[in-house]
């Protein structure tokens, strides 16, 4: 289904706001979101109740979330490679016939600054799109 996507971040006092469109596409209880932003190709995947955030192009990523537990970061820009750790505090995610939705708490880096995300998948109404009639 194609979705508008709004993405909200927050790391210390610094906050960041993001709006894309995208698809969604689901299977049983998992789901991945593709879209782009800042001309990279972006994909954001949950199953089995670990979030995997990949971004390929410019900037290049791969992040992984799962409550309780330390991950990795790993970062490339202009041929440089970072590692930073990641500690997942909080990790939620539906899905619904609307679309997504997944709110992750996190500490990240040496420094372990805590950082919230906020990820929304919404269906998008197409022009000329079918609807079900009302019951009468």
């Amino acid at each position: 289904m194609h979705v508008k996507i709004n993405i909200f971040s927050r790391t210390g006092s610094e906050e960041q706001k993001f709006s894309s469109r995208g698809v969604l596409k689901a299977e049983g209880e998992a789901f991945s979101v593709f879209y782009g932003l800042d001309g990279d190709d972006c994909v954001l995947e949950y199953s089995g109740g670990v979030v995997t955030q990949r971004r390929s192009g410019h900037l290049t990523f791969v992040m992984q979330f799962a409550e309780g537990q330390k991950t990795e970061c790993i970062l490339s820009e202009k041929g440089h490679k970072f590692v930073f750790p990641v500690f997942t505090t909080l990790l939620g995610a539906s899905l619904g016939e609307g679309g997504c939705s997944v709110t992750i708490s996190y500490v990240q880096g040496e420094e372990a600054e805590p950082t919230e995300l906020v990820f929304t998948a919404e269906r998008e109404r197409i022009q000329n799109e079918r609807r079900a009639p009302r019951a009468r």
